[in-house]
């Protein structure tokens, strides 16, 4: 059987980029744009789906083994991203480790210089076994707890804690998760983060 849309870069294709460190079995559609290669590093069992863009300037983009991004994920790494292992994302997750002045009077975007504008620049930091929801944002600073979960269309600006489930704009907690079963802390245990 074929499929339209299932074409993932090879191996020997994904080397010749020169990323910080690339594991073993890493799946990058072909369509996804990544910019600053040098500065991401992708463990062992990541995928990243269709129409994502990652741009790793600055500090850059740390993702553990067994992440999986849906299609169109939008990661801007200046001030840092780190996903810990076995995480998973809705499509059209935003995540910003930096992000534009919106109040002090500063000008944005990639076509004014630097001493025009003013940047909110803060590492982005995303606990074990999380899930992201779809169409939600993580905005610089933000941080999620081991095994947390962030609802739909959700607006994060602040930390979940372990196991809390946030939602909304701003996001707000709405629940907790269960905890692991015996069987999944074990897997996520014997991970290296």
């Amino acid at each position: 059987m074929n499929y339209i849309g299932e074409t993932f870069y090879s191996d020997d294709e994904l080397k010749k980029f020169n990323f910080k460190y690339l594991g073993k079995n890493v799946k990058i559609k072909k369509n996804v744009g990544i910019f600053f290669c040098e500065n991401i590093s992708l463990s062992d069992d990541v995928r990243i789906d269709d129409f994502s863009i990652i741009v790793g300037s600055g500090k850059g983009l740390l993702i553990d083994n067994n992440v999986h991004f849906a299609a169109k994920a939008y990661l801007i790494c200046y001030g840092g991203i780190k996903i810990d292992s076995f995480c998973t994302f809705g499509p059209n997750v935003s995540i910003f480790s930096a992000s534009d002045d919106y109040k002090e009077g500063f000008l944005s975007n990639g076509t004014v210089d630097d001493e025009f504008k003013k940047l909110d620049v803060k590492e982005v930091k995303i606990g074990k076994g999380s899930i992201v929801g779809p169409n939600s944002t993580l905005l610089p600073g933000s941080s999620m707890g081991f095994g947390s979960s962030l609802g739909a269309h959700s607006l994060l600006k602040l930390g979940v804690p372990d196991y809390d489930i946030y939602a909304g704009v701003p996001a707000k907690k709405i629940g907790r998760k269960d905890v692991y079963s015996p069987k999944i802390l074990e897997l996520l245990n014997k991970s290296k983060s």
